[in-house]
């Protein structure tokens, strides 16, 4: 059995893996899943919590997204998964795994290059700064504003909580995380791609969003993947999009190669 926390979704005869993002959690893809399900009957969409996030086992000091992505081959081995989608880190594990796991990848607002986001940092040092507990979420949502965690993204951060005596606490390991995303995070996965033989089928990104700039976009097609563009969506195009995200998947998931939309 799989060690990472899983529910699953449909009861279709072809199972698809859904991977969130750093400091997520399975729950955050839940309605993409649901909406998948609804139009693919043929479908079983399965949604696991990567290892160190929370609800999941810890991940070890000095992880590397090989150690997350063995837990997703292991999982993809026992489910029989014929893809693996993935929003941001899930994107990248998604590809480290499919060296193991050779099944076809689609990307959500990420691409093999190294992530360049500029806010990621801020976001760390604030998550890194708040207290160890406080006495409600509202409480430790204001601590992570004081220490400059941007105000729209606190609600994401504080479902890392978990309820304690007297308030709550982080059910994360925030500095193994950060330390994790600050050496991970620069990786170049193209020699997966381009070296390796993974095949990554297509890629939604978001147009408002600076994850998956245009020569990547370029790149990715040049490798065959169906790039996919939706205006005004930000990094969660999946949460901002939902509707068009789930129809491209749809359409895309496990039905060979379309041309670029």
């Amino acid at each position: 059995m799989t060690v990472l926390p899983t529910k699953v979704f449909g009861a279709g005869d072809d199972t698809v893996v859904l991977l969130h993002g750093f400091l997520g959690s399975g729950r955050n893809l839940w309605s993409l899943a649901k909406a998948l399900a609804r139009r693919r009957s043929d479908l079983r969409v399965v949604v696991p919590t990567l290892r160190g996030h929370i609800g999941a086992p810890p991940l070890a000091p000095g992880g590397t997204l090989e150690s997350m992505a063995a837990d997703v081959v292991r999982l993809g081995e026992q489910a029989g998964a014929r893809a693996i989608v993935g929003h941001s880190l899930g994107g990248r594990v998604a590809i480290v795994a499919a060296v193991d796991h050779r099944v076809p990848v689609w990307l959500l607002d990420i691409s093999p290059g190294p992530v360049v986001a500029e806010d990621t940092e801020a976001v760390l040092d604030a998550l890194l700064a708040a207290p160890a507990a406080a006495a409600s979420r509202a409480e430790m949502g204001r601590a992570l504003e004081a220490a400059g965690a941007p105000g729209p993204i606190v609600p994401w951060l504080c479902m890392n909580l978990v309820r304690d005596e007297g308030g709550v606490r982080w059910g994360i390991d925030r500095a193994r995380l950060a330390a994790f995303h600050r050496t991970e995070s620069g990786r170049n996965l193209w020699p997966y791609v381009e070296g390796r033989g993974v095949d990554i089928a297509g890629c939604v990104r978001g147009g408002a969003s600076n994850f998956v700039c245009a020569q990547e976009a370029e790149r990715l097609e040049g490798v065959g993947a169906r790039v996919v563009t939706i205006p005004k969506a930000g990094h969660f195009v999946h949460v901002d999009a939902l509707d068009a995200v789930a129809e491209v998947l749809s359409s895309g998931l496990l039905r060979g190669r379309a041309n670029p939309g």
